[in-house]
Order: C-alpha cells, then structure tokens, then sequence
C-alpha cells in the first residue's frame, strides 16, 4: 500500500509540475508562481516522506 502511494504521489509531483510550466504562461502577477511553488513543495514533501518511510520500513522488516 505504501509503495502504492508513493507511486501516485511521484505522478502527481511530476503532473504538478508540467501542468504548472503550462499554466505560467497565461497567468497574469506574482500570486501564481508563489501558489506554484507552495503547491510543488507539499508534494515533494510527501514524496519524501514517503520515500523515508519506504527505505525505513525495508530496513526493520
């Protein structure tokens, strides 16, 4: 389950990320990239805690 997670939590950090390039271009002030990058760092956060959580639990069991 856990692994399952983190794969969907990568495809949606990399789907962020395009769909945020796409977006940049149309948006109009500053607030837009701040969101961006508010929303990139979450989701690199969980696909790192994750990722630990995976290394850490393959290491105890």
């Amino acid at each position: 389950m856990l692994v399952l997670l983190f794969v969907l939590s990568v495809i949606s950090l990399i789907l962020s990320f395009v769909m945020n390039a796409r977006l940049k271009k149309l948006a109009l002030g500053t607030t837009f990239g701040i969101m961006g990058l508010i929303q990139g760092g979450t989701l690199g956060a969980i696909v790192g805690l994750l990722l630990v959580l995976l290394i850490k639990g393959r290491t105890l069991g």
